[in-house]
């Protein structure tokens, strides 16, 4: 589907659902939707594509310009062409929660956990092309990255590639953190601790999924502190690749900017390890991995 369709499917109006069960119960075509659910908005774009050996790509934003009020918020949509599958542009839904804001992670409220109803979502969005939680990839960078690795912990057999992301929001920056956290958890305390906010947990550590952490070292703060206390807990090494043992890996890149996307020339690698590890082809996916 090339930009200027996908152009026009941006331009239409939401298909609106009034619950997630709703949503669960109906059709839904090519497009824009709106899911309302435990006081989440969930939004964005959807572009299936009917096809043997077809693939869900969810791809997850980072932060936004909360000044330009553009909303949905979603990225990556101009690649629609390069992921090999049906994709999946989800919005963050912390941003109609609340408009001031720039960053959310996915995570929710203290009484609602955006994640879970997230992931049930994506996978409703699986069930309705015939394909199974191993099918879905989640991919995004930053945020993003974030909330592809919590959501791979929640959906089983899933594969999550994730690009400079955060793996703890509290060691983020203080600004952003402390407006999250009044905004959404009625607390401004960097001193706040909640198992939702950090990567590292039993909860991941156990999964069945697979993640692939993509980090450039020259993005010095994410690489002190997200990366190398990712690889401490999952007790990654260099010569780490994918096995029956090791499904959570990670790789330094050298890219000529500090934190942002992956770069382009980088774009067509993730997509084939993301689709060797969701056809749990190891050797190819390793042979992949030596290339990025």
């Amino acid at each position: 589907m090339n930009i200027e369709i996908v152009k026009d499917l941006l331009s239409l109006d939401q298909q609106t659902f009034s619950s997630f069960d709703d949503f669960k119960g109906s059709l839904i075509e090519s497009g824009q939707f709106n899911i309302k659910h435990n006081d989440g908005t969930f939004e964005g774009l959807y572009l299936p594509k009917v096809g043997v050996n077809n693939k869900l790509f969810v791809c997850l934003s980072g932060a936004r310009a909360a000044s330009k009020n553009i909303l949905p918020h979603v990225q990556r949509w101009k690649w629609n062409q390069r992921f090999k599958g049906s994709t999946l542009y989800v919005s963050d839904p912390s941003f109609r929660y609340n408009p001031n804001l720039s960053l959310g992670w996915y995570v929710g409220t203290k009484d609602h956990d955006w994640l879970v109803d997230l992931a049930h979502i994506i996978e409703s969005f699986a069930e309705k092309q015939g394909l199974k939680s191993r099918d879905v990839i989640l991919y995004g960078s930053s945020a993003g990255g974030f909330a592809a690795m919590k959501l791979a912990s929640l959906i089983e057999g899933s594969v999550a590639v994730a690009i400079n992301p955060q793996t703890n929001v509290m060691m983020y920056i203080p600004i952003f953190v402390k407006s999250f956290l009044k905004s959404n958890f009625d607390t401004d305390s960097l001193d706040f601790s909640d198992e939702r906010l950090t990567v590292m947990t039993e909860e991941v550590k156990n999964t069945k999924s697979k993640i692939f952490l993509y980090q450039n070292i020259n993005d010095e703060s994410h690489y002190r502190n997200h990366y190398l206390p990712f690889v401490e807990y999952f007790n990654i090494d260099k010569t780490n690749q994918f096995d029956n043992a090791n499904n959570i890996v990670a790789k330094l890149f050298d890219g000529p900017e500090g934190h942002g996307p992956e770069p382009g020339n980088k774009v067509e690698g993730l997509i084939s390890l993301a689709l060797a590890l969701s056809e749990d082809s190891l050797e190819e996916a390793n042979y992949i991995f030596k290339g990025l």
